[in-house]
């Protein structure tokens, strides 16, 4: 049972934490030097990271600045029932895809709302794409929605909004999106 004090200590502290969100995202506030140059992906991220070997280690490539689209085929270690993807992955895909198109559009971010549909299952060991889209962008919040689709058939899509952190403007940043050294 929680006493009195810590209930308005936690009420405080989470006031605090909006507060300092709300501030840290103002429009035309810069971003300090030591935080803008960190990049984006360092090579350790479960869903495009190069050296993590336990995760999914997708490949972007950017038609344009609001687009993004990969392939994968996806490993059965990544089962949920048998020969179809766990969902929990399925939906890391989206969010990836959506992260990535975030990132061609120029910002770095993070999901503050994901919405999906389940349409079909994703297969294991057979060839899907993700694609992800910035539908528009209003100061600091970024609407997006990804898809992976097997051929022409739409098996999962999503729709949601990112909270930009930050503009990609680092050169690290740049090639690290674009899958570049």
């Amino acid at each position: 049972m929680t006493t009195r004090f810590q209930r308005c200590r936690r009420r405080c502290t989470l006031l605090l934490c909006r507060k300092r969100w709300r501030r840290d995202l103002k429009p035309g506030v810069e971003m300090p030097a030591q935080l803008a140059a960190v990049p984006i992906d360092d090579g350790r991220c479960f869903a495009c990271g190069p050296q993590n070997t336990a995760g999914l280690q997708l490949c972007f490539d950017y038609p344009d600045d609001r687009h993004a689209h990969a392939c994968i085929r996806l490993a059965p270690r990544f089962q949920g029932w048998k020969e179809i993807a766990h969902g929990g992955i399925a939906m890391a895909l989206l969010d990836e895809g959506m992260a990535h198109a975030a990132a061609a559009a120029g910002y770095r971010g993070v999901t503050a709302k994901l919405d999906v549909r389940f349409r079909a299952p994703v297969p294991l060991e057979r060839e899907v794409e993700i694609f992800g889209e910035v539908v528009w962008i209003r100061r600091n919040v970024l609407a997006v929605r990804a898809e992976v689709r097997e051929e022409a058939e739409v098996l999962v899509e999503a729709e949601g909004y990112f909270v930009a952190k930050g503009r990609v403007t680092d050169v690290v940043d740049f090639r690290s999106n674009r899958g570049e050294e």
